[in-house]
């Protein structure tokens, strides 16, 4: 019989609370707050259906991105392709001192494979 009591306990608790919220006096409204409302709604829906919205605001980092990546490239690339090109003019000047040094007159690897 104690869950009973409880219950009615309740019960009463929850109409005390809600009789008090009769008693709230209502307030006024602007009547053309709903009208503002669903104008500033409609504004933002159709600010966000626009692909500058998806990008700048739904993707922010994904053209710094592909920038940042595309300028890493080049870079890359340019960087690359001058030691390759550094690289062989080196290869190159080292034979020929090689060459020079020793008074060689012409190599052959193919006639050295048993290293002697």
């Amino acid at each position: 019989m104690q869950s009973t009591d409880r219950d009615n306990i309740a019960h009463r608790k929850v109409e005390k609370t809600l009789s008090s919220l009769d008693r709230i006096p209502d307030l006024a409204v602007n009547p053309f707050f709903y009208t503002r409302l669903r104008q500033a709604i409609s504004e933002q829906e159709s600010e966000r259906a626009g692909w500058l919205y998806r990008v700048t605001n739904g993707y922010r980092m994904l053209p710094v991105a592909i920038g940042l990546i595309l300028i890493l490239n080049v870079v890359t690339l340019t960087v690359f392709l001058q030691f390759q090109q550094t690289s062989r003019e080196n290869q190159t000047n080292i034979v020929d001192d090689v060459v020079r040094e020793y008074s060689l007159t012409s190599w052959n690897f193919s006639d050295n494979r048993d290293g002697g």
